[in-house]
This record gives structure tokens, C-alpha cells and sequence, in this order.
């Protein structure tokens, strides 16, 4: 793992938050989380008896973030293979490893228009020009994505038909929908459910790609371990999973092997 610089760590607060650089733990987490945490934060507040703010992005940006030395008491990867990448490159505890959350993968359209589209077969018909999603190499659920066109036998056609319009995080493909800007998108149903402006009209097969895992990790570097595991603890809590449930999280089936 690289060390930070003084000067560095100092450039690494910008792309971090100004509040984030100040607050008592500083939480990585994927955009997609970010519902279900800013609900659940007074719960993990109270749990640790300190001030939380939080980063949001893609998880595969905050995971090179983490590398890099950015000072992150816990990150929350919506993927597993990006939290076992940090583990592998030594800026993660494997054993902190901690699935607390589950998802799917949801096909939408604007709510507005969403005639053109009644399954995923109707993503090759000629009135689909665009189709929103996260960029499948540093955005897991542009990878949950790709695995699921893949598996339905659609992604080479749309690949080469240059319908596919790759975002930089769920967020970002969940907006290109809902402003009428692509006409679907593969989002998680967390995301779909927090706007009326996205209208659900499938949910991807669960064999049509791996399960959906939102992984805590505690990195190598974190400033507080021991508040990082009384998070991780919160988080799996009947109280905040509550709260994630309601949000369109499911409790979670499996733990990554310690």
C-alpha cells in the first residue's frame, strides 16, 4: 500500500468532502447506500457515540481512494470482488470482511414513456436508441449489468448496435433514465424505488448474475478499528436492517470465507 505525502493527503480531502476530512469517522460507501444510510445514520451514531460522514461514489473509485492512503474508518463496496481486491492488495483486513446487505437488478424506463420497453428482449428493437448503465469496470452494478445481458444472450447486440451509454456510478445511470435521457436502464431496485420518475419493468433473473453483495471492509489504515467493527455490528443490527429493508435491501444469505 502507498503512503501518503503530507501534499497528497492534502489533494486527497479535496476529492474527499470538506466535512468528511473533519468528521470523526469517515465512511466510504457506494452511492447506492446512500438511501438507506443517511436514514440509518442516527442508529450508527448512537451505536458508536461519534460523529459520521460520509463518501460517496462508485465502489471501485473508493476502493483506489483507500489505496492511495485516504484516511477511511470503513468502506461499504456493493460488490465482493472489490473488497477482496483490497484484501489482496494488503489495505484490508480479510477477516473484517462482512456482508450485511443484498440486492437486485431491476430493468427501467422513464415513468413518463416506458411503452417502447415491456422486457429485456425489447432492448434490441429499433425504438430503444439508448440503455443506461454503470460503467462495468469500476461500477458493480455496471458489472451485475453486464452479467445479465450477457446471460440473456443481448449483450453483444447491443454493444455493437452503440445503444449502451456507460455512467460513472448507479446514480448517474438512474438519472440518464428518469430525465428521459436513455430510454431504460439496469439499475439496482434499491435505486428505482427511491423516485417516481423511473418506472420498474423487469427484475433481471437471479441466475443471470452473481448475487448482489454489499460487503463492510475495515482497511488495513483506519483510524479507529475497533469503532469500524462496532459499525459493522450496527449495520447487521434488527434496528438498521429495518431500515435497509425498507429501503428494497434484503438481509443477507452468505459471508465471504474468513
Amino acid at each position: 500500500m502507498r503512503k501518503t505525502t503530507p501534499l497528497v493527503a492534502l489533494l486527497m480531502g479535496v476529492t474527499l468532502s470538506v466535512s468528511a476530512a473533519w468528521a470523526d469517522l469517515n465512511i466510504s460507501a457506494a452511492i447506492s447506500l446512500k438511501p438507506a444510510l443517511e436514514e440509518a445514520k442516527p442508529l450508527l451514531e448512537k451505536a458508536t457515540g461519534q460523529t459520521l460522514s460520509f463518501n460517496y461514489g462508485a465502489s471501485g473509485t473508493l476502493a483506489g481512494q483507500i489505496h492511495q492512503g485516504a484516511p477511511v474508518t470503513l468502506f461499504l463496496s456493493a460488490d465482493r470482488p472489490t473488497a477482496e481486491k483490497l484484501v489482496a492488495q494488503g489495505d484490508a483486513a480479510k477477516a473484517s470482511l462482512t456482508v450485511f446487505a443484498q440486492g437486485q437488478m431491476v430493468l427501467i424506463t422513464p415513468a413518463a414513456k416506458p411503452a417502447h420497453v415491456t422486457g429485456f428482449a425489447d432492448l434490441t428493437k429499433p425504438a430503444v436508441k439508448k440503455i443506461a448503465i454503470g460503467e462495468p469496470k469500476v461500477v458493480p452494478a455496471g458489472a451485475y449489468a453486464r452479467e445479465t445481458l450477457v446471460s440473456l444472450h443481448l449483450w453483444d447486440a447491443l454493444n455493437a448496435g452503440d445503444k449502451l451509454v456507460t455512467a460513472e456510478n448507479v446514480a448517474q445511470a438512474l438519472a440518464f433514465v428518469a430525465r428521459g435521457e436513455a430510454d431504460a436502464g439496469l439499475v439496482y431496485a434499491t435505486d428505482a424505488k427511491a423516485t417516481d420518475k423511473v418506472k420498474v419493468i423487469a427484475v433481471a433473473p437471479g441466475d443471470s448474475h452473481a448475487a448482489i453483495e454489499y460487503v463492510a471492509a475495515i482497511p488495513t489504515d483506519a483510524p479507529d478499528k475497533a469503532a469500524a467493527a462496532t459499525l459493522i455490528a450496527s449495520l447487521c443490527s434488527s434496528d438498521v436492517r429495518k431500515v435497509f429493508e425498507a429501503k428494497g435491501f434484503a438481509a443477507p444469505a452468505t459471508q465471504p470465507a474468513k
